[in-house]
């Protein structure tokens, strides 16, 4: 079925909008440049692992 997308927006003053995504099988991962700060959490079975992002500049090298 691949990735299903929700947003809201967010209840705190730091914090625009909270994007959601699940999926039940695995899908390819792929990433946009962010000109902002991000933090995201992934939970995959039993584990939950945050991640740290931009601001981005540019594409990985």
């Amino acid at each position: 079925m691949g990735l299903i997308f929700g947003t809201v927006a967010g209840e705190l003053p730091m914090v625009r909008r909270v994007w959601t995504a699940r999926c039940d099988a695995a899908t390819p991962f792929a990433s946009v440049v962010k000109g902002a700060s991000m933090i995201a959490f992934a939970r995959s079975g039993d584990r939950l692992t945050v991640h740290l992002r931009g601001p981005e500049t540019g594409p990985p090298r």
